[in-house]
């Protein structure tokens, strides 16, 4: 809740009242041409959504270090580094990074495996 409100008020709001406001100048000061029907709404508008969706996306990083510092058991360490790959790889908490990404691992102990006396698994002797 806490990331909510601080990426809203800290990132998202600034940036697209920003972002509005330069985008209205532009189009006052004739760089930007407005549209015949509507005006510089339309642009204006989307210069918001745009600054408000990008002032979100730029908190992720603080929020991340925020769920580490606090070391919660679910989130932790565990959150994703990227969040572009989330939909096309395993998720990072399932990944052995001993093994790489999207490489499973055996879940026995290869230590608790009985061996045969000349250490070499594959020899059978009775």
């Amino acid at each position: 809740m806490e990331c909510k409100k601080e990426s809203f008020w800290f990132r998202a709001l600034p940036l697209s009242l920003g972002s509005m406001l330069v985008t209205q100048n532009l189009v006052y000061k004739g760089i930007l041409s407005p549209s015949k029907r509507f005006g510089s709404i339309p642009k204006v508008a989307l210069a918001g959504v745009l600054g408000f969706v990008i002032g979100k996306i730029s908190y992720i990083g603080a929020c991340r270090k925020k769920f580490e510092n606090v070391d919660f058991q679910h989130f932790g360490n565990k959150v994703p580094r990227g969040y572009m790959g989330f939909l096309f790889r395993q998720p990072y908490y399932e990944r052995d990074s001993i093994h790489g990404p999207g490489q499973h691992t055996d879940v026995t102990n290869k230590n608790d495996q009985p061996t045969t006396e000349g250490g070499d698994p594959s020899s059978k002797h009775a």
